[in-house]
């Protein structure tokens, strides 16, 4: 759980911390299909989450999974593939 990671400040003490993410229209959408949620259900979740802010600003990587799954899988690609020529 991405929140838990900030909140017990994990961006401390890793080299690293991503933030994946989607919209909240892609997010609800999701939400839906995949396990049935109720809107209230899903404003509920959403109302007990970090922002998007305060996750951009801990998150030193920021992948987008808006689209379909290859191009969030294009985008892990080449932020691995980066690390190779370090």
């Amino acid at each position: 759980e991405a929140a838990l990671l900030i909140e017990d400040k994990y961006d401390e003490i890793c080299d690293e911390l991503w933030y994946i993410y989607a919209g909240e229209e892609i997010r609800r959408e999701r939400l839906k299909k995949s396990r049935g949620y109720s809107d209230e259900k899903i404003d509920s979740i959403f109302a007990s989450q970090l922002s998007e802010e305060v996750f951009r600003s801990h998150c030193d990587v920021i992948i987008d999974n808006s689209g379909v799954f290859s191009q969030t899988k294009e985008q892990i690609r080449q932020r691995m593939q980066s690390y190779e020529t370090m």
